[in-house]
């Protein structure tokens, strides 16, 4: 081999090496329990949960949700990356269509096509593993609390309020404060999130301050945020009585949607069955 040719291949290998240190230094670093990085356990999380599907109720994969625990705040650097990556155009684009489809399967199917996409998976990843960690994650409220009230992306502050619910008293705070935003979609998710959480009983202190606020998103002339604020009252119970005047009248509102949904929430609010206005009356 002539000296020519081995300067030119030590020249070759050098710049493998070069550039392989460049690629394995940039690449994301993660951390891991039992040899499965962040992404893989909330990866089989997602795959397991939605693999044992009753009635469109995700089931929560307990390995899964036990292997992100225990990487527990180590977590949070990664996952507040991930959600502040920015979702391409196209993608935007799409998300605004798929949420627009009425039939919810449908919309459920398209959702789950987008999450495919390497942002919007990683935004869900994101959203995941904050709700499974929870108040442990607490040290992550100011980056959420700023994604939800910063981001133009409506799926971003989708995942940012769903993880701020899970967070106690000071994520459910933020959301009770953007119950009354002048950005509709916040709004909208402040609700929603409010509501299941309500639903699932743990607004705790916070339950007076959210009921006064979704009694006055109620008065708003917007009628599908009419409708989620409703939706929301009924999900809060008995919790939500002093809503009762503003739902029997809601029974009269031009929009059937609304008023079978004041039906319904009343009779969760009332179990003794005055879910009417004529009922009330009597």
């Amino acid at each position: 081999m002539t000296r020519r040719r081995k300067i030119l291949l030590l020249s070759a290998c050098g710049l493998i090496a070069v550039v392989a240190l460049c690629f394995f230094s940039l690449r994301e670093k993660e951390p891991s329990y039992n040899g499965r990085t962040l992404s893989e356990w909330l990866r089989d999380y997602h795959a397991k949960a939605t693999s044992l599907v009753p009635d469109g109720e995700e089931i929560p994969d307990e390995e899964s949700a036990a292997a992100v625990s225990a990487i527990g705040t180590n977590a949070i650097p990664i996952l507040v990356k991930w959600l502040k990556e920015p979702a391409l155009k196209r993608e935007r684009s799409l998300d605004s269509a798929a949420w627009k489809i009425p039939n919810e399967r449908l919309r459920d199917i398209a959702t789950d096509v987008l999450w495919k996409s390497s942002i919007r998976r990683k935004h869900y990843l994101a959203g995941t593993g904050f709700i499974i960690l929870g108040t442990n994650a607490i040290n992550a409220l100011p980056d959420l609390a700023n994604q939800f009230n910063t981001s133009d992306d409506f799926y971003v502050t989708l995942i940012a309020a769903q993880a701020l619910s899970s967070m106690g008293d000071k994520g459910l705070s933020v959301l009770i404060a953007a119950v009354r935003a002048p950005d509709m979609s916040k709004r909208r998710a402040a609700i929603a999130c409010v509501g299941d959480v309500g639903a699932a009983g743990h607004l705790g202190t916070n339950t007076s301050a959210a009921v006064t606020a979704l009694i006055d998103a109620a008065k708003s002339e917007d009628r599908s945020l009419r409708w989620v604020v409703i939706v929301a009252l009924g999900q809060l119970g008995e919790a939500a009585k002093p809503a009762t005047p503003l739902l029997y009248a809601a029974q009269s509102d031009p929009d059937l949607g609304i008023r079978e949904q004041a039906t319904r929430a009343l009779r969760i609010i009332n179990p003794a069955g005055q879910g009417t206005a004529t009922n009330s009356a009597r």
